[in-house]
């Protein structure tokens, strides 16, 4: 019953004229995007990259609908991979963390340098399992993730109606943990109704970053869908402010 509550509280929120609008809108524009031209090829252009992140969608998604994501951190020396590869993420929890964690562990081997992971939306209760196996990784950034609340009760039935009983439950003290905590960023904004900044912080995280809403241009990447978008200069300016801490 307190799930069915959720997921009327989500659907309230998301059909709200305002909401639905901006969602709608980004969603567009993700999808017309995705046909702009190949993914940046990360292992042959000869480009010298100065960090390596690894990025996990949102749900039903394939990276191609972060396209202009990619291109943007490509053209800023930050390479991006991705664990899913061309697939829509519509994998379980387990499944993701698992991918996600041999993907940290074939980077490090490959380069020899620790990579940092940035997930949006359902790509980041995926990542448990790598915050628990890689206490290496010095940062996760966490995008529009839900942590509590509505839009995580909603999230949860509807990965129990894909999966089964799936195991959400698995992994979830890593949340609570100080010296985990200590790791994460998380990233959220409140044009965003479908996961309000309340119901995407973490007590005890090393910064909440909120994404003040752009009303002088009216950023066309003002909503849940379009928030990775909306806040890759600020990712951009944290990957950039940790450079500059290692070289210190």
């Amino acid at each position: 019953m307190e799930r069915l509550v959720d997921v009327a509280v989500e659907l309230w929120r998301i059909v709200k004229p305002s909401g639905l609008f901006r969602e709608a809108r980004a969603a567009t524009l993700m999808f017309a995007d995705s046909f702009g031209g190949d993914l940046p090829d990360n292992a042959h252009d000869g480009r010298s990259y100065t960090k390596t992140i690894i990025f996990t969608q949102g749900i039903l998604l394939s990276i191609f609908y972060y396209r202009s994501f990619v291109d943007f951190f490509h053209k800023n020396g930050v390479r991006v991979v991705y664990p899913l590869d061309l697939k829509h993420n519509i994998i379980s929890y387990s499944q993701g963390g698992t991918l996600i964690s041999d993907t940290i562990k074939r980077e490090e081997d490959k380069t020899g340098k620790l990579p940092e992971i940035v997930c949006h939306s359902w790509g980041g209760r995926q990542a448990k399992k790598a915050l628990a196996e890689h206490p290496e990784i010095e940062r996760f950034y966490f995008i529009a993730t839900p942590f509590r609340g509505p839009s995580l009760g909603a999230l949860n039935l509807f990965m129990t109606l894909l999966h089964g009983s799936q195991d959400e439950s698995v992994g979830n003290d890593v949340f609570e943990d100080p010296e985990i905590l200590k790791k994460i960023v998380t990233i959220a904004s409140y044009a965003d109704q479908v996961v309000p900044p309340h119901e995407a912080a973490l007590p005890g995280a090393h910064r909440e970053i909120i994404v003040e809403q752009d009303y002088a241009k009216q950023s066309t990447w003002d909503s849940h869908t379009g928030l990775p978008y909306h806040a890759r200069h600020k990712l951009l300016e944290l990957l950039s402010e940790k450079r500059t801490e290692q070289a210190a």
